[in-house]
């Protein structure tokens, strides 16, 4: 599974352009050489020369980096990240001498913060361990002080302790959350107890939305095929899934809009801490997000995505903003993590905290179902943490 990842092509990168260059040198070159060869060659550096712009340009408009900084260094614009933005706070926050136990080793280099890699020996007798209080004892005696989270899910979080470590606040305290990325830190005593308002969120009405997904593995473009709206959960497991082999298809389930500060109103909350929780089953894979509106005044909007939108606007390829809307809202995906579901194991368990940030008004929550064959959806709930 770490192998299987096509970044390590990068080793043989070198090698197979050096040799795809000289080929295509020596193409253009022969004088005797047809010319829609010739032609085919030109078209195709200019085709993979617009590529490497075109993966620039989707790289800063999807880390919302401002029109103004288009020129900065790259470790400013890399600022923008969440998941760099992650190992900042522990740079900034967390004492010097703190130990992390780093599930993202690579953005480790920004923290300038002594690290333990989930890849670490050391971490054998915590993964064998499935008692959560077992295995935070353990990691306190390894040093552990803080967990960084990435906005993603892989084998060593959820089989083992440490999904039920970062799930229960009377073990550890989440200090840090931004779109999936999070920061958890032992907290000194476990005998906190914690009181929680259900939200159910499973008695809302959702919506089925087949997709089809292109460009890629991440499917940078995704186009929708069919769109069903349904009063309630129970009838969205009704729905007959197609049986899709491959990435370029996924299913998703998503709910209404929850009105996250209303809620958050009610009780007057110093901190907005949530907590997910899905009861799965199936077969496949699932990834499990929370779409978020932001309310913002068009004119304090920047970013390379709205420099691109004005111009469309300009050349009258996009409409003009409805003046009259006193609320312009963007709606931001962020991704609580991965289910890896499986029929022999029956009902799957998803759990993940969050802090809601105050911009964020309302948001729904999403089950993307990728190239698998089915799911049910016994039960989801929003809880807020008192």
């Amino acid at each position: 599974l770490m192998i299987k990842n096509e970044r390590y092509l990068l080793v043989i990168l070198p090698s197979v352009s050096l040799i795809a260059g000289v080929g295509l040198a020596i193409a253009i070159a022969k004088k005797d050489q047809s010319r829609i060869l010739r032609v085919f060659a030109v078209t195709l550096v200019g085709f993979l020369f617009l590529q490497m712009f075109a993966l620039d340009f989707y790289k800063v408009w999807s880390m919302k980096v401002p029109a103004k900084l288009l020129l900065a260094p790259k470790s400013e614009k890399l600022k923008f990240q969440p998941n760099i933005q992650t190992v900042l706070f522990l740079k900034t926050t967390t004492p010097e001498k703190s130990l992390v136990l780093s599930m993202r080793p690579s953005d480790m280099y920004y923290a300038n913060r002594k690290m333990l890699s989930y890849l670490d020996p050391q971490l054998v007798d915590f993964y064998n361990t499935q008692d959560s209080a077992s295995g935070a004892a353990l990691l306190k005696s390894l040093g552990v002080s803080y967990i960084q989270i990435p906005d993603y899910t892989i084998p060593p979080i959820y089989n083992s302790s440490l999904e039920k470590i970062i799930n229960d606040p009377s073990i550890t305290t989440l200090v840090f959350s931004n779109a999936g990325s999070q920061v958890y830190e032992f907290t000194s005593s476990t005998s906190t107890t914690q009181n929680f308002e259900t939200i159910p969120v499973a008695s809302l009405g959702w919506n089925v939305e087949y997709r089809l997904a292109l460009l890629g593995r991440k499917g940078l473009f995704r186009i929708p095929i069919e769109n069903q709206t349904v009063p309630s959960l129970e009838q969205v497991n009704s729905f007959p899934f197609e049986a899709f082999s491959t990435r370029v298809f996924s299913k998703v389930i998503s709910s209404d809009f929850v009105d996250m500060a209303e809620i958050a109103k009610k009780g007057e909350f110093q901190r907005q801490e949530f907590v997910v929780t899905a009861n799965l089953e199936g077969e496949g894979f699932v990834r499990v997000v929370f779409r978020c509106k932001e309310f913002s005044d068009l004119k304090a909007r920047s970013g390379i995505g709205l420099f691109i939108k004005k111009m469309l606007q300009a050349m009258y390829i996009l409409p003009a903003d409805d003046k009259s809307k006193e609320n312009s809202f963007s709606l931001y995906t962020h991704s609580m993590g991965e289910v890896l579901l499986n029929k022999d194991k029956g009902v799957t368990t998803f759990s993940r905290r969050f802090l809601n940030r105050e911009e964020y008004s309302s948001c729904k929550f999403s089950i993307d179902h990728v190239a698998s064959n089915e799911i049910k959806i016994h039960d989801f709930n929003l809880k807020l943490i008192k």
